[in-house]
């Protein structure tokens, strides 16, 4: 019956029947545990602590006294912040303060559920003497990333504190023992500036906290980083020399003198280059420090080609060899773009696509024993010609340059049919052109976050040209996604609370309140009325019916348009663009505020159209 009322979408039918039955058998722990279960689904979080504290009753085990913790938590999280504040939060802290103090905890989650409730309630330096003591007595001697949990957890709230010293004491030997984690390093240099901008000097109290408190310090700290990584013979960790060349980026920027103690900045990106310029994260890992090259930047590239051994006269001596050299080409020539390179004239633009084109082609010959999900070596090639040509189509309006975009990118797909950014590319190029049919063969096969994430790729273009079947079909499909949203997340809240991942239901809740607030969703909605009004209706009977079943109120617009979220994922295609060419803050915004204007226009139509046939 449970199920039956699951999939009808009427999860407070199941409360009901649980509520009957433990009315008839209040003592049954098994029927308490259901209607706790069921009032999650629901998220009905005073029940929830209510029926919590009753099993506690009925049978005194921590999950469930910390079941109804928790419910208190979500309590305050869905109030306002006063009585967040006042009520709901001073008492999970106090029942589970109860449980500390009759050392009756048990789990590793209750332990965490402790330090949220008290950072959320700003109890930072309780927070802090919490995990001194307790937390690190139970993870002491635990493997390392349960002890990493703990150190991690102790210097962000001492980082919060401003409690720089030892928050970078802690940060440094995080980083000593895990080199390559970039969140430490971060918080490493925020905690070191920070103390040296206080001139921050070691007194008799903090002479045994090891902290590097001054820029020569940090060098040293970074150096020995790097010289620990070159003298392994291979694998080589990414972190260290990502870490110099932030250094660097900071002291520039405070225009601090001891940045002339670094390599420079062509070096350091060249030193990156010849280690990892092999690897697919190369461009993304130096693209934010190549402005630092200024003047340089010729020199750079010039040796960076020179390096490659790829500018000879002769056809096949400027062709790779291995995917490797392949790849350092590939990245060579994407920095090259990111750095304005690709800014030719119309004529040098289609010569040098041609010529990548001819790379793309004969780089195949590498990846013949490259399985279908695998990506060809050379498919990088093919997206940059795929650029260049959309650029000049930019300049020219030449409509053939479109047409040689898609045939490109057709026979890549063939070679590379997992290739996503080549899907990608197809679906927008075809969509300038008009053109919906091959779209659908593409496949983008799009699953259960995309629809919120990539969704608006694949809504708009079939609307555009008129493929109203078409637009329909994925209409329904997307918002069938969205109207299970709740009934899922409900079953992952409820796995959170079986297994004791409490923090996990916090995350899971933002989550489903995410996608309800999904400016996708909102507008879904709104163009699927419309959509059955132009396929459904064909005369004054068939519209009044369709408008009768969506059920809109003419006067009352439901939807909360000032609360919704910009969810889509608009860095998904693969760009080497500039800077001052890749989309800006202000532009995404305003994108989201013209989606959000365009619809609202269609509602007063959905709306009068309604009250005009109530009057029939």
């Amino acid at each position: 019956m449970t199920m039956c009322y699951r999939e009808l979408k009427r999860p407070e039918m199941i409360a009901e029947a649980y509520e009957k039955a433990v009315k008839k058998e209040p003592g049954n722990e098994e029927l308490l545990s259901h209607l706790f279960m069921a009032y999650v689904r629901c998220g009905n979080y005073t029940k929830q602590q209510q029926t919590a504290m009753a099993l506690y009753k009925v049978a005194p085990k921590n999950p469930y006294y910390f079941w109804a913790v928790m419910s208190i938590v979500m309590q305050a999280h869905m109030s306002d912040s006063k009585l967040s504040c006042t009520m709901y939060l001073p008492l999970a802290e106090r029942m589970i303060a109860k449980m500390v103090k009759e050392n009756k905890l048990e789990g590793e989650a209750e332990l965490k559920l402790y330090i949220m409730v008290l950072e959320k309630s700003g109890k930072r330096q309780q927070a802090l003497d919490f995990v001194n003591g307790l937390l690190e007595a139970s993870f002491l001697g635990t493997p390392g990333s349960r002890w990493n949990f703990y150190l991690t957890k102790k210097a962000e709230l001492l980082l919060r504190m401003e409690r720089y010293s030892e928050s970078n004491a802690i940060y440094r030997q995080l980083l000593l023992d895990d080199p390559d984690q970039w969140q430490y390093y971060q918080d490493y240099f925020t905690s070191m500036f920070a103390l040296v901008d206080i001139n921050w000097t070691p007194d008799e109290t903090t002479q045994s906290v090891s902290c590097d408190y001054t820029v020569e310090l940090a060098l040293v700290f970074i150096e020995q980083g790097i010289a620990r990584e070159e003298a392994k013979s291979s694998k080589k960790l990414r972190g260290p020399y990502l870490a110099c060349l932030e250094l660097l980026q900071l002291l520039l920027k405070r225009n601090h003198s001891a940045a002339s103690r670094l390599a420079s900045p062509l070096e350091q990106i060249k030193q990156y280059f010849t280690i990892f310029g092999d690897k697919n994260c190369c461009f993304s890992d130096i693209s934010n420090y190549l402005y630092m090259l200024e003047s340089e930047t010729d020199k750079f590239l010039a040796d960076i080609l020179t390096s490659l051994g790829l500018n000879g006269e002769n056809t096949e001596d400027m062709l790779a060899k291995e995917p490797k050299i392949m790849q350092r080409h590939v990245c060579y020539l994407a920095v090259s773009r990111r750095l304005g390179k690709h800014c030719l004239s119309h004529q040098e633009k289609l010569r040098l696509a041609e010529e990548l084109i001819h790379r793309h082609r004969e780089g195949l010959t590498l990846g013949t024993d490259l399985l279908t999900t695998d990506l060809q070596y050379s498919d990088n090639y093919c997206l940059l010609a795929v650029h260049l040509l959309y650029d000049a189509w930019c300049e020219s309006g030449d409509q053939l340059l479109l047409w040689t975009i898609c045939a490109l990118l057709e026979s890549a797909l063939k070679s590379s049919p997992s290739n996503f950014h080549i899907k990608l590319l197809l679906t927008k190029i075809y969509s300038y052109l008009g053109i919906y049919g091959p779209s659908v063969g593409i496949k983008l096969e799009l699953r259960h976050i995309q629809f919120d994430t990539l969704g608006y790729m694949c809504f708009h273009p079939a609307l555009k040209v008129g493929h109203y079947s078409a637009w329909k079909s994925v209409l329904t499909e997307a918002l069938l996604f969205f109207s299970t949203n709740f009934k899922d997340t409900s079953e992952y809240i409820i796995s959170a609370y079986k297994y004791g991942s409490f923090t996990k239901v916090y995350e899971f809740v933002q989550f489903r309140q995410r996608l309800n607030d999904s400016l996708q969703f909102a507008l879904l909605n709104v163009e699927k009325n419309i959509c059955d009004l132009i396929l459904e209706t064909s005369n004054h009977q068939s519209a009044e019916k369709v408008l009768t079943s969506m059920d809109i109120d003419p006067i009352i617009d439901e939807c909360k348009w000032e609360d919704l979220r910009d969810n889509r994922d608009l860095d998904v295609m693969l760009t080497w663009d500039p800077p001052h060419s890749c989309l800006t803050h202000e532009q995404r915004h305003l994108s989201f505020t013209e989606q959000v204007d365009n619809q609202l226009h269609l509602l007063p139509f959905s709306r009068t159209t309604v009250g005009e046939l109530s009057f029939v």
